[in-house]
Formats: structure tokens, C-alpha cells, sequence
């Protein structure tokens, strides 16, 4: 995969020398190497965004998902877009989304992501939705299931599976 790169702005690869600088900015250092170990496997793409050579944010592309709103379907996965704050409002999310998009296109003519229902992440479901996801139609999710119908009040992490087709 070739480096995209303008002025300011970098995506390319994460290896395992980015965790300190993306821990710095706001990373879980077990998480990203868990991320890192699937990458390994051949099961996902883990890109980095640096800004004047410094992390700004990341997200992954598993290739077919296991996990999810469509998980196990064979379908590409865009997993834990995240930009940092003091990067935000520069198009660098919308720079890791394109080479996300660009590396499932790779495998398939549709992409899903899981995006959470909080208050904080309207932001995120805004871009999503002018990027073209559409809900699953399926509701929310519960923890990564379809939600019943008879819950009044989740004692859980809320999300909605979104589905782009790729052109």
C-alpha cells in the first residue's frame, strides 16, 4: 500500500514504533497492539494519520469482519476511526475514511461500521451519513447484538450498524 501524503498531512501503515506517539495523543497501548497482532494475521489494515509528523489519529479496515452489525457476513469492517482533539476539523478523518474505503473496495462492493449512540459521537454519525452509510435497518445494537424490543433502559454500550455500498 503506497503512502498518501500532502503538505501537512500523512496516512500510511502503523507499525508498532507509532504506539508510543499515538499513546501520548490519546491510546490504549493493548489495544493498538492487539490491533497490530490481527494485522499481522492478514486480518485487518492498520493505518496512522500524522500531522507535520506528529499522530494524529488512526482506524482499521478488517477485511471480513467477524464482529458487529453484519459481522461474519464476509464484509469489510471500518473499525475505531478516531481522530484526535487538537487535530480535528482538518479533513483527516475524512483522509483515513478514503484509504478505508480504498482498501475494502479491495474486497468486497459494501462496508459497514459500527458507530455508537452517545451524545459524543454525533460528530462521527454526521460524517458517516454525508459519506453515504445508511442504517442496516435492523435498529440499534446492544453490545454488538440487535437490541429487544422490551428494553426500556440498556445497561450496555448502544450502537448503530451503518452500511456503505462501495462504487
Amino acid at each position: 500500500m503506497e503512502q498518501i501524503s500532502s503538505e501537512k498531512l500523512c496516512i500510511r501503515l502503523m507499525e508498532r514504533e507509532d504506539i508510543p506517539a499515538l499513546c501520548r495523543a490519546a491510546g490504549d497501548a493493548e489495544y493498538l497492539e492487539r490491533q497490530l497482532q490481527n494485522r499481522d494475521r492478514g486480518e485487518c489494515a492498520a493505518l496512522i494519520a500524522l500531522w507535520n509528523g506528529e499522530a494524529a489519529g488512526h482506524v482499521f479496515c478488517y477485511y471480513r469482519c467477524r464482529w458487529g452489525g453484519m459481522g461474519g457476513q464476509g464484509l469489510p469492517c471500518i473499525v475505531d476511526l478516531a481522530v484526535f482533539e487538537k487535530f480535528r476539523r482538518r479533513g483527516i478523518a475524512t483522509a483515513l475514511m478514503d484509504r478505508a474505503e480504498e482498501l475494502a473496495r479491495k474486497y468486497a462492493c459494501r462496508v459497514y461500521l459500527d458507530v455508537d449512540l452517545d451524545g459524543g459521537s454525533g460528530p462521527a454519525q454526521r460524517m458517516y451519513a454525508k459519506r453515504g452509510y445508511l442504517p442496516d435497518g435492523k435498529g440499534a445494537y446492544l453490545d454488538g447484538s440487535p437490541c429487544p424490543d422490551d428494553v426500556s433502559r440498556p445497561p450496555g454500550d448502544l450502537s448503530l450498524c451503518m452500511v456503505k455500498e462501495l462504487a
